[in-house]
């Protein structure tokens, strides 16, 4: 059972609405149901495009996003965000599996918040989201 604390802090998550962006279904279920059972109110899209599209239909507090996609990859979903000034300061995080640290690098020159390798724990997911919440 929540403490009093962890239930307050589970309420204002819902209101916090979050973008997840990856091509494959499993994980992207798997990211859903973990956020969900946090606290946060969560959407996922497989497609790139779509995604982009509606992120310009509908506003979000936070945006995870794999990088290797196709259609769009994620720096340039990235660079759709950072290039609309309506919703160009929501927090990005890139959830990739391992890469070279010259992909970490791009990542923050575009202007990522935060980058996540896959296997990450549950922890280390909330952990990112909350700082980046709390942040703006």
């Amino acid at each position: 059972m929540p403490t009093p604390q962890e239930f307050l802090e589970m309420s204002n998550r819902k209101s916090q609405k979050i973008l997840v962006i990856d091509d494959d279904a499993l994980f992207l279920e798997a990211i859903l149901d973990l956020l969900e059972e946090n606290g946060f109110h969560a959407i996922g899209i497989q497609n790139s495009l779509a995604a982009v599209k509606t992120l310009k239909q509908e506003v979000f507090d936070l945006i995870l996003c794999d990088i290797k996609m196709p259609q769009l990859n994620g720096y340039e979903v990235l660079m759709a965000v950072r290039q609309d000034p309506v919703i160009e300061k929501t927090p990005f995080i890139f959830l990739v599996a391992e890469r070279p640290d010259s992909d970490r690098r791009r990542a923050m020159e575009l202007g990522a918040n935060d980058y996540l390798i896959k296997p990450f724990t549950t922890q280390e997911l909330i952990d990112a989201i909350k700082a980046q919440l709390e942040r703006y």
